[in-house]
């Protein structure tokens, strides 16, 4: 992906959102300022979902504001769209991103217009201070909609625009008053929902407008005190006209800027691309299309989408056409050879995982396998044999080739099941011994897997194979604090057994 973007170089999120609106580009604009962050999802023109790391900004916290009215998602989701612009708006030292391509998971029907409306409430001056100085006398007039970026208030009041009011009597009648209806205004122009016409000429008659053919954003306010209407004035460069009822008023220029020859394509090209779901969709060819088909595409597109051909267009226009084309460029590379062609079809047509992702599932498994032996580890050094055993279990049923694990896990089960099940308690013990067979072949030897089967032992007075059991483990680690305490155990029970002249004493006393 290039690191050219439509809004690189925007001023403010407000100019950020409403630039990669028209774009109709897929991405996110993101913002970030020391430990916050927001982003903001844009695709065909729209705004699709917003996020953030901010508490105050969550569905809870916005609800909890009104508990006593119960919002629906959908408003929950606006208010937080119109608060986390207001804060993003406000962070010190924030820092403004955006990535092409970037989509969420779940999507968010939200009015671009309304939210910005909303957002910018109180606080956009310097957004509308140019717009001031055209209200008087000027009509305003309101384009086909490409796209719903409004609520149904403002679809109303926006489209009331027949090009006979001025800006004046507009903003009157905008939602929420005139300070909302400057900022509605402002913003109703950043994203080409409405024109501006021409001043009616003195031979049109009262009430007449011109045929205009105006659908470009305002280029260059400039304000003139003291200048005489002069219609023929050619110094401006743009359409001259003097306010209505005024004998002297500002000048206002409107620069008119004429339209690249290669815009219509390059915004189709940006429509289908903002669409497509894959790189198969991006080269608009079939995936199971020959290697030449994916090349003629892909020379297709290339050629017309190639830096060199946007060398006399706009700024704007040739960072569009540079992200769609290394857009392009990004679906050859993976598509180019039969290889990497043939894992990407496994991907994402047959739903098949890579290695790496494979490989990744693996150890993510072995994590939850190991946290869990941990679990069982510290309920069992608890005395808590019975909650260790479900711990063990699942460790060791997931990764059987961890003996150690299956040694716990043996050990626990014969100890639950052995006076409920004796079969399966003895079936346990038999896992135990097999654990320590294989162990034989490995380097690292299971000191502890011969301090549980010694344990089983002493646990049912065989004292004898018992001590074998944790002199086989003590030499393989002699510090083993567990093994040094069942050895105590051990003898303990031996001398408890010579004192009362039992089977232990016969077992383990002097010879004559």
């Amino acid at each position: 992906m290039s690191d050219a973007s439509v809004v690189t170089e925007a001023p403010s999120l407000e100019h950020a959102l409403v630039r990669g609106a028209r774009s109709l580009l897929a991405g996110v604009v993101d913002v970030r300022a020391g430990k916050k962050r927001w982003l903001f999802y844009l695709e065909g023109g729209r705004l699709i979902r917003t996020r953030s790391n901010l508490k105050s900004e969550q569905a809870e916290a916005i609800q909890s504001l009104d508990p006593a009215t119960v919002l629906s998602p959908s408003e929950v989701a606006h208010q937080q769209a119109v608060r986390r612009v207001q804060n993003a708006r406000k962070a010190a030292g924030a820092t403004l991103d955006f990535r092409e391509g970037s989509r969420p998971k779940e999507r968010e029907e939200l009015a671009l217009g309304a939210v910005l409306a909303a957002g910018l409430a109180g606080s956009g001056g310097e957004r509308v201070a140019e717009l001031e100085e055209l209200l008087g006398g000027w009509p305003f007039y309101r384009p086909d909609l490409v796209e719903p970026r409004w609520n149904a208030e403002q679809t109303t009041w926006l489209e009331s625009m027949k090009g006979g009011e001025g800006g004046e009597e507009l903003v009157g009648k905008a939602p929420g008053g005139r300070d909302a209806g400057l900022v509605n205004l402002w913003l109703a122009f950043e994203l080409g929902e409405v024109g501006q016409g021409e001043a009616p000429s003195v031979d049109a008659g009262p009430g007449v407008l011109p045929d205009l053919d105006i659908d470009a954003l305002i280029a260059d306010v400039q304000a003139g005190d003291g200048v005489e209407d002069d219609p023929t004035d050619s110094g401006s460069g743009g359409h001259v006209a003097s306010l209505p009822g005024r004998t002297k008023a500002p000048v206002l220029t409107i620069e008119v800027p004429v339209e690249h020859p290669l815009a219509p394509q390059l915004a189709s090209l940006a429509t289908r691309l903002s669409e497509a779901g894959n790189h198969f969709e991006v080269l608009d060819v079939p995936w199971d299309s020959s290697a030449s088909g994916f090349r003629a595409s892909y020379m297709s597109l290339a050629q017309q989408l190639h830096p060199d051909r946007y060398t006399e267009a706009p700024a704007a226009l040739q960072e569009q056409a540079t992200a769609l084309f290394d857009k392009v460029r990004e679906a050859w590379s993976v598509l180019e050879e039969g290889e990497s062609r043939q894992a990407y079809i496994d991907k994402v047509i047959h739903g098949k995982k890579t290695e790496d992702e494979l490989a990744m599932e693996q150890i993510q498994a072995y994590w939850a396998a190991e946290t869990e032996f941990k679990r069982g580890l510290a309920s069992f050094k608890n005395g808590r044999v019975s909650q260790a055993d479900g711990a063990f279990q699942k460790a060791a049923l997931a990764v059987p080739d961890e003996l150690e694990w299956v040694a716990y896990a043996a050990f626990t089960r014969w100890h639950t099941l052995r006076n409920k099940q004796p079969e399966r308690a003895e079936a346990a013990i038999e896992q135990l011994k097999q654990v320590l067979e294989r162990n034989k072949s490995q380097e690292r030897k299971l000191d502890m897997a011969w301090v549980l089967l010694g344990r089983s032992y002493r646990e049912r007075n065989m004292i004898e194979p018992a001590k074998r059991c944790i002199v086989q483990a003590l030499r393989h680690n002699p510090a083993n604090a567990d093994a040094q305490l069942e050895m105590k155990r051990i003898k303990a029970a031996i001398e408890s057994g010579k004192a009362k002249g039992g089977i232990f004493g016969r077992l383990f006393g002097k010879k004559s």
